[in-house]
């Protein structure tokens, strides 16, 4: 088992001292880590930064301030399989070939999040996180040569979000299998 983690504020990486004290490796670019981790069983993993055409992380802290946030690109040495786990940016600069699955974070569509009284929480989602066509657009591109098996979609907001839409859209894009991450569900990739 491995932990990855993408940003150093506790909704993101909570556990990382404890799961660090069980032995467990930890994959944190945040802690100096090298830029590309080889783990176990034949598995590498690189990590990019998520960042705007400026250099700027597309994502803040609660208070405003950037936060470093990073994607992780997951490969197999031996077994054709790789994996592309992107979450809490506003948008995707980087561009990937070949990519058979994907684990990306959605948070909101356009349409709800208009409707969200609490301005501080419609500042909050704007500021980092993934909006519904613009994850689209990614997927797409993504998907240009018809690689991609899998689309795992996490990180949905309670209630700027709803799952037949955001799956409704997603298929317009690939024809690959889409999946809802939920508590407890695992996911047989290939």
């Amino acid at each position: 088992m491995y932990a990855l983690t993408s940003l150093r504020v506790l909704d993101h990486s909570y556990a990382l001292d404890d799961l660090e004290k069980m032995g467990i490796p930890i994959v944190a670019p945040f802690k100096g880590k090298p830029k590309v981790d080889r783990l176990d069983g034949n598995f590498m993993v690189q990590y990019f930064a998520l960042t705007d055409l400026d250099g700027n992380y597309v994502h803040t802290n609660g208070d405003g301030s950037p936060c470093p946030i990073y994607g992780f690109w997951i490969m197999h040495d031996v077994e054709p399989f790789n994996l592309l786990y992107i979450t809490d940016c506003e948008f995707i600069k980087w561009r990937f070939k070949d990519v058979q699955n994907i684990l990306i974070g959605i948070d909101y569509m356009d349409e709800y999040l208009a409707l969200e009284e609490n301005e501080a929480k419609k500042r909050h989602t704007l500021s980092g996180h993934l909006e519904l066509k613009t994850a689209t657009k990614f997927i797409k591109v993504t998907d240009r040569d018809k690689t991609l098996n899998n689309v795992i979609v996490g990180h949905l907001s309670d209630s700027n979000s709803d799952i037949p839409t955001f799956e409704k859209e997603i298929r317009k894009v690939t024809q690959a299998n889409i999946r809802f991450a939920q508590k407890g569900r695992c996911f047989l990739l290939t």
